[in-house]
């Protein structure tokens, strides 16, 4: 896996933001596409020390923290994505980026109702999942995020 090619990914995909603003679906969101409004989100910021209100009222991150939060997200996204896809460790590159972009984006439990997407993976059969991705509501709601993983996905053969 290369973890610094899946951090550009998501990064180019979700931007860099220092303030919390609202993302397309008016989630409160900071950093890399980190969801304030997740169950999750305000244990997770004090676990890094920060003020969890005081970031959803426009305090501006660092660099370095969103660099930070966006490792931690990361961290779940691989972890996730290994869970969903068993063979995950022992895909080609682009794949691994692929589905923890995926997993980033949307979360497990939506990537775990992608079954076909799954099964083709399984079968390593990479052209199929490219054509579960496009036949997605995702793909239609993503914009070039999708284009661009499909073309990675694609490019796995």
């Amino acid at each position: 896996m290369y973890r610094m090619a899946i951090s550009a990914l998501i990064e180019k995909h979700e931007g860099r933001r220092y303030t919390a603003y609202y993302d397309s679906k008016r989630k409160l969101t900071i950093g890399v596409g980190f969801n304030l409004n997740d169950p999750s989100a305000q244990q997770t910021i004090e676990s890094f020390g920060w003020n969890y209100d005081d970031l959803c009222n426009g305090l501006a991150l660092s660099d370095a923290q969103i660099d930070e939060l966006l490792d931690h997200s990361i961290n779940i996204a691989i972890a996730a994505a290994q869970a969903l896809f068993p063979s995950f460790d022992f895909l080609p590159d682009n794949v691994q980026a692929v589905l923890a972009d995926m997993s980033f984006n949307m979360g497990s439990f939506k990537l775990f109702e992608f079954t076909e997407l799954r099964e083709a993976i399984a079968a390593r059969d990479f052209n199929r999942a490219a054509k579960e991705m496009i036949d997605s509501l995702w793909y239609s709601e993503v914009g070039n995020r999708g284009i661009e993983d499909v073309a990675l996905m694609k490019g796995a053969l």
